[in-house]
């Protein structure tokens, strides 16, 4: 190398006058390239992202649909309140009118039985047959009466409304009342049933008055002290 030892490169003094290596001059040249591309790189005008923008447009195009779902959600909402409201003014004004025909139409049907009741006794008690003793007069009056009662109970059936009278010889709670004990000396018949008094009735199945009786009451005869009644 120029008359030089591999060792004498690094010696200032040696070195001085003589020419860079090759590979100094490379490396210098390399790194100005570098530099030259860098700064070109950084000047030349830089082309769209075509890839960012079509992303930004499908998310607002999300974006856009979800706003759009909401409005059509909004809109049949409104739809829904208003149909409810409009169902509930016209039920309400069906309510209003069926209560206010509701006692007249129950009660119609009974009161017209009820008045042609009144037209019955009416007549019953008006009726006055010439010639007839008391006693004839009182056995028709209850045979009418008889017959009066039949019809009320027709009446009371025709809405729903059954008598009855209960068969056994034990008081049934559920379907009797007691009015008065009778009293007895016989122990078997203690609680039985001695008469019937009134008809229960009933509604679809159900007591709305049971009937009432009268049942017996053991009570055992007393007994005389023969010393007290030879006294």
């Amino acid at each position: 190398m120029n008359g030089l030892e591999e060792n004498d490169i690094d010696n200032p003094k040696l070195t001085e006058g003589v020419s860079e290596p090759m590979y100094l001059v490379e490396e210098q040249e390399s790194t100005a390239l570098d530099e030259l591309s860098m700064v070109k790189s950084q000047t030349e005008p830089r082309e769209p992202d075509i890839t960012a923008d079509v992303l930004r447009r499908e998310d607002l195009d999300l974006v856009f649909h979800a706003i759009q779902g909401l409005q059509e959600s909004f809109d049949s909402k409104l739809r829904y309140d208003e149909t409810k409201d409009r169902v509930i003014d016209t039920l309400h004004k069906e309510l209003q009118t069926y209560r206010d025909g509701m006692v007249y139409q129950v009660l119609r049907p009974l009161v017209l039985s009820m008045i042609q009741m009144h037209d019955d006794l009416t007549a019953l008690l008006a009726y006055n047959r010439e010639g007839e003793d008391a006693a004839q007069t009182a056995a028709r009056l209850r045979g009418n009466l008889a017959s009066f009662q039949e019809s009320i109970e027709s009446v009371l059936e025709h809405h729903g409304v059954e008598a009855f009278t209960e068969t056994g010889s034990t008081v049934n709670p559920q379907r009797q009342r007691v009015l008065r004990a009778e009293p007895t000396s016989d122990l078997t018949l203690d609680r039985q049933v001695s008469r019937h008094i009134r008809k229960g009735f009933t509604y679809e199945g159900r007591v709305i008055r049971p009937e009432f009786v009268n049942t017996y009451q053991y009570q055992p005869e007393e007994k005389t002290d023969k010393r007290s009644s030879e006294k």
